[in-house]
């Protein structure tokens, strides 16, 4: 079933094997992401890999993950750190039943940081995390459907934000810096501790030792 609801097509399948068949069989013409202009190009998203519409970059970033985190044997690697964030989610839930919502996003910060960047998250309020968690609840306003109007009229975002209906623009500006800190910050935790020597081995650590950098074209 096909329908357009404020200017984008959606294609509505009904079937797991339909899905499937679309997604691996016709990935060449299915891979593309939505086009979000204010998530994408005003507030800094679009350089991540699940913005990325289908090309070369984004095959580029596939095949990076894939050799860092693709196999059995490199996923075995980060065990032991998943391990014990999931004993001390159980700690913590025991300690605190009534937080168990808190407990989870921690859990869950702190296995991505690991993995990611090395990065040990302390017990509460731990900063990175707190940005980590800010941003993916920017990511659920930035792409609601039909809650920008930019997204439907690319041009808007050429109009001064002291112009009336353009409150968007203001509010992109100030998550546009939240996003970069979010991404700059535990960034500049590795490169911090790959020059003192002692950076904990993660993704982030293995992608600059081997020389790949922010916009590299080397993958």
């Amino acid at each position: 079933m096909s329908l357009k609801v404020m200017g984008t097509q959606y294609v509505v399948l009904s079937s797991f094997k339909a899905t499937k068949y679309m997604l691996e069989k016709k990935n060449a013409i299915t891979s593309n992401r939505p086009a979000f202009t204010m998530a994408s190009e005003l507030v800094g998203w679009g350089n991540s890999t699940g913005f990325l519409q289908y090309g070369d970059t984004y095959r580029k970033h596939r095949k990076f993950f894939h050799q860092q985190i693709g196999s059995k044997s490199s996923l075995e690697a980060f065990y032991p750190s998943e391990e014990a964030e999931a004993k001390q989610f159980i700690r913590n839930v025991l300690q605190s039943p009534d937080d168990l919502s808190a407990h989870a996003r921690r859990m869950a910060g702190s296995v991505i940081l690991k993995i990611s960047h090395g990065y040990s998250v302390k017990e509460n309020g731990d900063p990175l995390v707190e940005m980590a968690n800010r941003a993916m609840r920017n990511i659920t306003v930035v792409t609601s459907p039909g809650r920008f109007l930019v997204d439907l009229l690319p041009m808007l975002r050429y109009l001064p934000d002291w112009f009336p209906g353009c409150r968007f623009l203001k509010d992109a500006k100030r998550w546009r810096q939240m996003v970069g800190e979010a991404v700059n910050t535990p960034h500049q935790f590795v490169l911090e501790h790959l020059a003192k020597g002692d950076a904990v081995p993660s993704f982030t650590s293995r992608l600059l030792q081997e020389g790949v950098t922010p916009g590299t074209k080397r993958f």
